[in-house]
C-alpha cells in the first residue's frame, strides 16, 4: 500500500467525527470520502472535514478505486455486514468494536482478509493507556490470577462536559 492512504469514512456518526479529525492530523493519511446513510448528511460531514467526496449509498464508496483503507463507525449491529463488505470490495478495515455479536463472525472476517492480502484493525483506543498497561502488568506478574473476563470502565476525559460528567446517563 502506497502511502499515504486514502481513508473512507462509512457513517457520519460522532465517533466517525473523531476519526476524522485524527485522521485530517495525520501525515501518513488522506481523507478522500465519507459515506452515510443520507447523501445529505454525507456532504454536510464532508464539508466539515474538508473530505472531498461524500455518497449516500455505503456500496458506492467501497467501489471507488479513490479509497484504500475504511475506517467502519456505523451502529455496532451493522459493523459486520459493513466489515465484510469492505474486505469483499479489496479494502483494508478499521473497524469499531464489536466487528461482530459471535466472535466466530469475526473470525470469519479476519480469515476473509487474510485470503485477500488485506489488513485489519480493531478500534481498542484505550489499548494502551495508562490504566489498561497497569492492569496488563498484574495479570502477567500474576497479581490476579488467571483472568476469566475483564469488565471496567473509564470516563474518557475527551469527552467530558462539566454539565453532564456521565454521558452514558439520561440527562432529561
Amino acid at each position: 500500500v502506497a502511502f499515504p492512504l486514502r481513508w473512507g469514512i462509512l457513517g457520519a456518526s460522532n465517533i466517525s467525527r473523531q476519526w476524522a479529525l485524527a485522521l485530517s492530523a495525520c501525515k501518513g493519511a488522506t481523507l478522500t470520502a465519507v459515506a452515510a446513510r443520507s447523501e445529505d448528511r454525507a456532504k454536510v460531514f464532508a464539508s466539515q472535514y474538508g473530505i472531498e467526496t461524500a455518497y449516500g449509498s455505503y456500496a458506492e464508496m467501497l467501489a471507488s478505486p479513490d479509497v484504500d483503507i475504511i475506517y467502519i463507525g456505523t451502529i455496532n449491529s451493522l459493523h459486520k455486514e459493513h466489515c465484510l463488505m469492505a474486505i469483499e470490495a479489496g479494502k483494508h478495515v478499521l473497524c469499531e468494536k464489536p466487528v461482530a455479536y459471535d466472535f466466530t463472525e469475526t473470525r470469519r472476517a479476519a480469515a476473509l482478509a487474510a485470503s485477500k492480502g488485506l489488513k485489519t484493525k480493531l478500534g481498542f483506543t484505550f489499548r494502551y493507556s495508562p490504566a489498561m498497561r497497569y492492569m496488563k502488568a498484574l495479570i502477567d506478574e500474576g497479581y490476579i490470577g488467571t483472568p476469566f473476563i475483564f469488565n471496567g470502565y473509564e470516563q474518557n476525559s475527551q469527552w467530558l462536559d462539566p454539565q453532564t460528567p456521565l454521558r452514558q446517563v439520561d440527562h432529561e
